[in-house]
C-alpha cells in the first residue's frame, strides 16, 4: 500500500511539470510569431527557397512537439483510468469479502437466545429406580461367583457404599504394587469382573453387586489413584425394597441425632410448668375424693389400690 501511494504522488508531480512545459512552449511560440511580424524582413529572391524551407521545418517541429505533448497527456489519462479500474476491482474484492464475513444480526440474536435458553440444553436422563421383592443375602460372600480363576487367584480387597438418596453405588478396589495398565474392570447389569491377570501380581474377583443391586453399566465412571486404588461409580436401576427400608431408617436416625436440641423459650417454659402444676392438683383432688368416698362407705382404700395394681 505504501508503494502504491508513492507511485501516485510521483505521477501527479510529473503531470504538473508537463503542463508547465506546455504552457512555456506555447508562450515562446507566440513571442516568436510576434517578433517575426514586427521585423517584416523582405526575403531575397535567391534565398527565398531557403527561408521557406526554414519556416516549414520550424512549423513541422512545432507540430511534432504539440503531438508529443498530446500523446503524453493521453497516456497519462489512460494510466489514470487504469489506476481507477484497479482500485474499483480491489474495492469490489473487499466488498465480496465483507459480504462473505457478514452475519445477519437477527440470526445472531436467535443463536444467542438458543444458548441462553435452559430448555434448549438437553438434561441428563434421570434413572428411575425400581424396587424388587428379593430378600437380602445373609453373607456377602455368597454373592461371589466361583470359577477357575477365583480358585487359583486371590480376590483384591474392596469396599462399597450404596447411596440411596442420589441413587448410585461406589466401589473401591485396592491393587497395591500393580501398574495401572494391567488393571481391568468389566461391568454388567447384575455382576462385574475386576482382575490383574496380565500383571505379575495376579488378582481376580467375579461377583454380583452388593445387596443384589442392579446398575447401568453404560454410565459407569472409574478413576485410578496412586498405589493402584481403583474407584468406580455406577448408577442404580434396581434395588430390593428391604434394603431401601433398612437404609432409610438408618438415615432418619442419623438426621435425628444431628438435630440440635435447644431449651424451650421462657414463655413456653412457663406454660409447660403451669400445665404440670394443674395436672398435679387435679390428681390430688381425685385422690382426696376417692379417700372420702371409701371412708364414708367404711372400706379400706389401701387394699383397693393394691388390687388395682395387681390387675
Amino acid at each position: 500500500m505504501a508503494n502504491h501511494k508513492r507511485i501516485k504522488k510521483v505521477r501527479k508531480e510529473t503531470e504538473a511539470q508537463r503542463l508547465a512545459k506546455l504552457q512555456r512552449k506555447k508562450a515562446s511560440l507566440k513571442e516568436e510569431k510576434i517578433q517575426k511580424q514586427e521585423e517584416k524582413v523582405v526575403p531575397v529572391a535567391t534565398n527565398g527557397d531557403e527561408s521557406e524551407q526554414d519556416e516549414s521545418e520550424q512549423e513541422e517541429q512545432n507540430e511534432q512537439e504539440v503531438d508529443t505533448t498530446n500523446n503524453t497527456s493521453d497516456n497519462d489519462e489512460s494510466d489514470e483510468d487504469e489506476q481507477q479500474d484497479d482500485e474499483k476491482e480491489q474495492g469490489s474484492k473487499k466488498d465480496n469479502k465483507d459480504d462473505d464475513d457478514y452475519f445477519d444480526v437477527n440470526e445472531l440474536e436467535d443463536m444467542v437466545r438458543q444458548f441462553d435458553d435452559p430448555s434448549s440444553v438437553p438434561e441428563p436422563e434421570k434413572i428411575v429406580i425400581k424396587y424388587t421383592k428379593e430378600e437380602l443375602p445373609e453373607n456377602d460372600e455368597d454373592l461371589i461367583v466361583v470359577d477357575e480363576h477365583s480358585k487359583k487367584h486371590k480376590a483384591p480387597p474392596m469396599t462399597f457404599f450404596i447411596h440411596i438418596v442420589n441413587g448410585f453405588i461406589k466401589m473401591t478396589f485396592f491393587f497395591h504394587k500393580v501398574p495401572e495398565q494391567f488393571i481391568r474392570f468389566d461391568a454388567e447389569a447384575d455382576h462385574f469382573v475386576v482382575d490383574s491377570l496380565d500383571a505379575s501380581k495376579k488378582l481376580y474377583l467375579k461377583r454380583k453387586y452388593p445387596n443384589l443391586v442392579q446398575v447401568d453399566p453404560h454410565q459407569a465412571k472409574a478413576e485410578i489413584k496412586a498405589n493402584g486404588i481403583l474407584t468406580v461409580f455406577l448408577p442404580i436401576t434396581h434395588m430390593p425394597q428391604k434394603l431401601y427400608d433398612k437404609e432409610s431408617k438408618i438415615i432418619q436416625e442419623k438426621r435425628a441425632a444431628r438435630t440440635i436440641k435447644f431449651d424451650p423459650p421462657p414463655m413456653k417454659k412457663v406454660a409447660m410448668e403451669a400445665e404440670i402444676k394443674s395436672q398435679k392438683k387435679s390428681e390430688a383432688k381425685k385422690r382426696r375424693r376417692e379417700t372420702e368416698a371409701y371412708f364414708s362407705s367404711g372400706q379400706d382404700i389401701k387394699s383397693v389400690r393394691k388390687k388395682q395394681k395387681t390387675k
